[in-house]
Order: structure tokens, then C-alpha cells, then sequence
């Protein structure tokens, strides 16, 4: 299921610096997918929305990865 990709992809960029600093670098957005895509990440930006959505409106975002991400790493995944 694509909502466990974005998940997991979540809690990876929460715990690993160097996959963070990567996606960060990249210039373009085919850039981040080729780069999600090699890592086995297979969703769309749809499903990336939708997923953040339901734990947002869930408001259960003690024990989310959401919680854990800070301003530069939501700036990484979402764009800014």
C-alpha cells in the first residue's frame, strides 16, 4: 500500500541526516522522485498529501513522525 510507503518514508527522513540532506539537495522535483524511487518509495504526491492530512486531522501527533520532523525537514518534503 502507497500510505505505508509515505509512512515509512517519514520515519526515514526523521532518523537518517544523509537521506535528508540529499532530498534537500536535489534542484528539481524528478530529482526527489528518481532519488525516493532508488530508495524504494513508491507513492505520489497525492498520497503524500493524503496521508498528512489523516494524521493531521486525526490529531494524534504525539507518537507520529510528523511530530519529530522540524521546520527544515517538513521544507524537504513538502517544498518551500
Amino acid at each position: 500500500m502507497s500510505l505505508e510507503n509515505v509512512q515509512a518514508f517519514y520515519e526515514r527522513i526523521a532518523d537518517d541526516k544523509e537521506f535528508l540532506a540529499e532530498l534537500q539537495a536535489t534542484e528539481t522535483q524528478e530529482e526527489g522522485k528518481k532519488i525516493l524511487a532508488e530508495a524504494g518509495y513508491d507513492f505520489t504526491s497525492e498520497e503524500l498529501e493524503e496521508y498528512t492530512s489523516q494524521v493531521l486531522e486525526s490529531g494524534n501527533t504525539e507518537d507520529s513522525v510528523l511530530e519529530d520532523l522540524n521546520e527544515e525537514q517538513m521544507t524537504a518534503v513538502f517544498g518551500g
